[in-house]
């Protein structure tokens, strides 16, 4: 089955590489793209890049961006073959080297995907799963491929990994488990290793947490009112009142290149006390500030790529 239509017209921004052996046998993962351990990754005949190029190749051709999981799928086996700490790090990294330079810079007969996104593993903290190794394990082969990595492709983001438990969470605070808060100390620590910088000091994903936050207001006005102003392939507008019609929440994204005027009207929705409006981005330190204000209105510039919520309680 391909679906290769669905995901071009869904115009998904970035595709995760990881357990794509599920359905998709011999792809991505480091054992697949080398398979000989003792082999030289200096040398081009010491990779077998052919299924990989194919399913790259197919969700380049989407147009979305890739973040390109550099380790390997999950092993729910009792007998673990792959997901265990590479015995000598740096040549662990000189192939995930290797591998960047064939879909970045036509190495071994390769390409130029111009994939920024290389992500180090997946889940070291999911035992024995995914890593059988200590947290000292990840951070040594995390730190030699990053900078391996980094030092030729400057430009390119490495960063990682996905966790499946980072914490507990108290209101808008995150309590970093302690694997995610050895890692997140390391990166402060080695500024050649730092990641993808999604984390705040906390070691909250910025926008991810920022994003549930602002649609959960969205949830708490449940009453949805009708909108103009949703513009094809670019603005998102969403907004609704709550059940004792003391709060009006809008919801705006705009996942487009261009900056917009905004305005938001509420002439149409009669209270009899003063009204105070409200600005939240998804970015936390951001600071919007509005190029005019009355009571029933608002107007502010819609920068690329942002996404806020505007009440008015």
């Amino acid at each position: 089955m391909d679906l290769s239509d669905a995901h071009r017209q869904l115009q998904v921004p970035l595709t995760r590489l990881h357990d794509c052996h599920w359905p998709n046998a011999d792809v991505v993962d480091i054992h697949v793209l080398f398979p000989n351990p003792d082999a030289d990754p200096e040398l081009p005949e010491s990779y077998n890049f052919s299924r990989t190029d194919d399913y790259v190749q197919s969700i380049v051709n989407t147009d979305s961006q890739i973040v390109f999981r550099l380790g390997e799928s999950i092993e729910h086996t009792h007998r673990k073959y792959h997901v265990h700490p590479p015995a000598d790090a740096d040549k662990w990294a000189a192939i995930c080297l290797g591998i960047v330079r064939h879909y970045n810079d036509e190495w071994a007969n390769g390409f130029r995907h111009n994939i920024q996104y290389w992500e180090i593993w997946n889940e070291p903290e999911n035992r024995p799963a995914m890593w059988t190794g200590s947290d000292e394990d990840y951070f040594r082969i995390y730190a030699a491929a990053a900078k391996a990595i980094k030092t030729q492709f400057p430009d390119v983001r490495v960063g990682g990994p996905a966790v499946g438990f980072a914490g507990e969470l108290n209101a808008d605070r995150l309590t970093p488990s302690p694997f995610v808060r050895g890692f997140l100390d390391r990166c402060r620590n080695d500024a050649d290793i730092h990641g993808f910088g999604m984390f705040s000091e906390h070691g909250v994903p910025h926008k991810n947490f920022e994003s549930f936050k602002l649609f959960a207001m969205l949830l708490q006005t449940t009453s949805r009112l009708s909108v103009s102003g949703n513009l094809p392939d670019a603005v998102v507008v969403l907004a609704g009142i709550n059940p004792d019609r003391t709060q009006c929440t809008v919801f705006v994204s705009n996942h487009s290149q261009e900056s917009y005027n905004l305005t938001v009207n509420l002439a149409s929705w009669p209270q009899g006390k003063r009204m105070e409006w409200q600005i939240d981005s998804l970015e936390p330190n951001a600071k919007v500030t509005p190029e005019s204000i009355t009571g029933d209105s608002l107007t502010l510039q819609l920068q690329p790529h942002s996404v806020m919520t505007i009440h008015r309680k």
